[in-house]
């Protein structure tokens, strides 16, 4: 017999390390949006979570849109998990995108856990 808790989702930790950097770095997963978290603070969320446009990352590319059209480069100081780039790539078809990114592990943790490789 089901019940109306059986639909609830628990977040799920599937990573965690500490960063020379950053400090602890952890990936929650809940439902299909996996968050990146450094010492307890979201620091990104997947792309194609379905809130991913409405948070921080995708209101900031929406606004950078409205006000640079036609962008074809940027750079983005800080990495993530790399929603921002992820974003601009979608919203801004062929756009060279630098990071610069001090922390190998965040580099790391991109590439494994949010499909930085993608991009």
């Amino acid at each position: 017999m089901s019940t109306i808790f059986d639909s609830i989702k628990l977040p799920k930790t599937i990573y965690e390390v500490t960063s020379e950097f950053n400090g602890k770095i952890s990936v929650v997963e809940v439902g299909s949006t996996r968050k990146l978290y450094v010492d307890g603070m979201t620091q990104s969320v997947n792309w194609d979570s379905p809130n991913a446009g409405r948070q921080v990352w995708g209101r900031l590319v929406e606004n950078l849109h409205e006000q640079e059209p036609n962008l074809v480069k940027v750079m983005v100081l800080g990495l993530g998990g790399g929603s921002m780039q992820h974003l601009m790539a979608k919203k801004f078809p062929g756009i060279h995108i630098t990071s610069v990114e001090i922390d190998k592990t965040m580099v790391e943790v991109a590439k494994k856990y949010f499909a930085l490789d993608d991009i």
